[in-house]
């Protein structure tokens, strides 16, 4: 198939081989972990390391999953009109009772914002926190995707406001590319994760790390 003519695939197959055909010839057009579809919902959230108690660290813990998910969302060129944050106590306790809840929000306006995103997230969890729970989990869930090309617009967007957003975020996830995620973050996520699970006996990164490379003497 590496030798077959361009014309002659292009003339008689469809759209998927003839971008296999241009993989063979050494033109990347196929991510390995891309179905060629866009995701209709984005989330991310974690089981925590240790029980959370406070609203702090519980929005701490949520504007960092809120940067993750809007980060994945810009990368597929999306943008959201829903945001749903959910929050739980351990549900296999025998002590407490289980804890869990979820808000969801609609937007006024669609959008891709890590800033915007993140400051809906915070007033979400404000709603369910509870300081009589210790939360062992929490998300957040990004919902009714759209493609942001065919995003309208109304008459109460400030255009130019659009504008200097985007050129923001654009910034912002090119230093994050170029120096490693979480070089630029917001100040609701710049905490020390002390939430965070334990990663004490991960396998190691060799292909992927430095610093996992194993020493060779």
């Amino acid at each position: 198939m590496l030798n077959v003519d361009k014309a002659l695939i292009r003339e008689h197959f469809p759209i998927t081989v003839q971008r296999t055909h241009a993989e063979l010839q050494g033109h990347r057009l196929i991510h390995p972990w891309d179905d060629g579809t866009e995701k209709q919902a984005i989330s991310c959230g974690r089981s925590f390391g240790r029980p959370v108690t406070t609203l702090h660290e519980l929005t701490e813990a949520a504007a960092e999953f809120a940067d993750r998910a809007t980060t994945k969302l810009r990368a597929q060129g999306s943008v959201t009109s829903v945001i749903q944050v959910y929050a739980r106590s351990n549900p296999f306790s025998a002590h407490v009772t289980p804890y869990s809840r979820s808000r969801t929000i609609k937007l006024i306006r669609p959008t891709d914002d890590t800033r915007e995103i993140t400051r809906v997230v915070a007033l979400a969890l404000a709603s369910i926190f509870n300081e009589r729970v210790a939360f062992t989990k929490a998300g957040v869930v990004l919902l009714e995707l759209d493609a942001k090309h065919r995003m309208q617009t109304d008459l109460f967007s400030a255009f130019s406001l659009n504008q200097k957003a985007e050129a923001v975020m654009s910034v912002y996830d090119a230093i994050n590319k170029k120096f490693g995620r979480r070089s630029v973050r917001l100040g609701r996520s710049t905490g020390k994760k002390n939430w965070a699970a334990k990663a004490e006996h991960m396998s190691m990164r060799a292909t992927s790390d430095w610093q996992s490379i194993p020493p060779c003497y």
